[in-house]
């Protein structure tokens, strides 16, 4: 692009010859500085990401195509068993074995050890923020004035 100092061809289909020639050699040896780099700059950069990341999607996706071509069941069993054990991994989640049988009566009650662990967990998280709140309120305490009036009686 011109802004990035880059040659740019035209056609003259527009008409606007005399106009364009008068701005290229306006901004002839000039480039783009500042926020307008800066700018065109994130926008290549974020380009790239889309790109890179639009790649990785179908090479995800092709060599999902491929396994399922070759095997379906064995594909379909390969993502439910890791989509069951990222289930399972989870710290809410409890497990319990049942008897083989036709008939199972199930009561089912929170294992107490789990939910302290749980509660002493969710505790400490919110000790964490309140820490950090107490700390950032702190800081900003520092910098402020009071532009409050104060009017004394005589």
């Amino acid at each position: 692009s011109i802004l990035g100092g880059a040659p740019i061809a035209l056609d003259g289909s527009d008409g606007g010859d005399a106009s364009i020639e008068a701005m290229l050699a306006w901004a002839s040896g000039k480039v783009a500085s500042g926020d307008v780099v800066e700018i065109i700059q994130n926008a290549d950069v974020d380009r790239l990401t889309i790109v890179q990341e639009a790649r990785g999607d179908l090479g995800f996706f092709r060599a999902k195509q491929g396994q399922f071509l070759a095997n379906p069941d064995l594909m379909i069993r390969r993502d439910w068993a890791g989509a069951w054990a990222a289930f399972q991994a989870r710290d809410f989640v409890q497990t319990m074995q049942l008897p083989a049988g036709p008939r199972v009566e199930l009561r089912i009650n929170e294992d107490p050890d789990v939910v302290k662990e749980m509660d002493r967990a969710r505790k400490q998280r919110e000790r964490i923020r309140v820490a950090t709140e107490r700390e950032r309120m702190i800081r900003e305490g520092r910098y402020k004035i009071d532009t409050s009036t104060i009017v004394e009686d005589k």
